[in-house]
């Protein structure tokens, strides 16, 4: 299936939205909303409250969720994400630091809506003539890609690819939350250091690679990763990039200075949970 139009949000939010409510106590009710997951539930294992569903419900944005958004203690650590998305699932069951980041970010974008409405008003930087430039987004006008892969095993975040140069079998998965919150602890390390950029590529392929031609240690798989073929490494990269289910962050822009057009990466900085009110 190709890549899609959203369909999945279509202007619900804590403003508008006409279903079902997640109770509250006080005077004020608290939606909620079905978001489908682009892995579809194949991911999760057996037992896990997401296996085999193809949709999560979550409650809508409130104060409680700015509170969070607003900690410093956890954006430091790297977890205010995770915090994040699990204060608004219904199922507490769920623990959102296992999800799969194609599944966390699709959520996301769900709560920014629920909040804010779809239109993310932002300043980007052209890169044809590299000035900052207001461009605007619609949220709910995003492509999601949904997993075609098969697992090796059901239930399991795990996937096959030969790699076309060595011919080396490589099992890897897609992120969780787990490696995302690792990837983010590293790098506040490194940069203590002034070494942010060091070993980024061999650094991400041993976040998703499970098994090498059989290297399953994770000591050896880091010795042993930075001698693969640049063809295998990009080839492996793209295929995982290319396959990996999710919101696809990108977006058309027309520059403001210079006029070029093209698509960009839609940025998720401080605006996109803030934005300016109007």
């Amino acid at each position: 299936m190709p890549e899609r139009k959203n369909e999945i949000f279509e202007g619900k939010s804590a403003l508008d939205a006409q279903g079902a409510m997640g109770g509250g106590d006080g005077p004020f009710e608290v939606p909620i909303i079905d978001v489908p997951l682009p892995s579809g539930g194949v991911t999760y294992p057996e037992g896990n409250p997401l296996s085999g569903q193809s949709m999560v419900t979550i409650t809508t944005m409130t104060a409680a969720q700015e509170n969070i958004l607003t900690n410093r203690s956890l954006a430091k650590r790297g977890t205010l994400l995770t915090h994040l998305i699990q204060s608004c699932l219904k199922d507490k069951r769920i623990r959102a630091k296992e999800l799969l980041i194609g599944d966390r970010n699709t959520i996301m974008v769900a709560l920014r809506i629920s909040g804010y409405h779809a239109e993310y008003d932002v300043k980007i930087e052209c890169p044809a003539c590299e000035e900052q430039t207001r461009q605007k987004f619609m949220l709910d006008a995003l492509p999601v890609r949904r997993l075609e892969l098969q697992p090796i095993n059901p239930g399991m975040n795990q996937f096959e690819f030969m790699l076309p140069m060595s011919r080396k079998r490589v099992v890897f998965r897609f992120l969780t939350g787990i490696e995302e919150e690792e990837i983010a602890q590293t790098q506040a390390q490194k940069k203590k250091v002034g070494n942010i950029d060091a070993e980024l590529v061999t650094s991400g392929l041993l976040h998703t690679i499970i098994s090498l031609d059989g290297i399953t240690d994770r000591s050896r798989l880091a010795s042993v990763l930075p001698q693969m073929p640049a063809f295998d490494s990009r080839a492996l990269r793209s295929y995982i990039q290319d396959n990996e289910p999710g919101m696809q962050l990108k977006g058309e822009m027309e520059c403001e200075h210079c006029g070029h057009a093209g698509e960009v990466d839609v940025p998720l900085g401080p605006d996109f949970f803030w934005p300016k009110t109007k």
